[in-house]
């Protein structure tokens, strides 16, 4: 049981650290401020930490939403 315990430890550890973390909200705080057009302060905290955890429980699917998006012409990404 502590092996296993270890292990998944270990895991959760590097998933942590992470940079860019895959848990994370994909938008900071300027996206927050300039999309709600509010100024800096607590509120923009909240909103960051309540996307967060919604990532974090699944609510909002990141891979979902990018494979989801239109790709204009061409493809997102042009060949050479």
């Amino acid at each position: 049981m502590a092996r296993s315990w270890t292990s998944c430890r270990r895991g959760l550890d590097a998933v942590l650290a992470e940079e860019p973390s895959r848990l994370a909200a994909p938008v900071g705080g300027e996206d927050i401020m300039r999309v709600r057009n509010i100024k800096p302060g607590p509120e923009v905290g909240r909103i960051k930490q309540r996307l967060t955890e919604l990532v974090m429980d699944g609510v909002i699917d990141l891979r979902g939403s990018l494979l989801a998006y239109p790709s204009p012409p061409g493809g997102l990404i042009r060949q050479a």
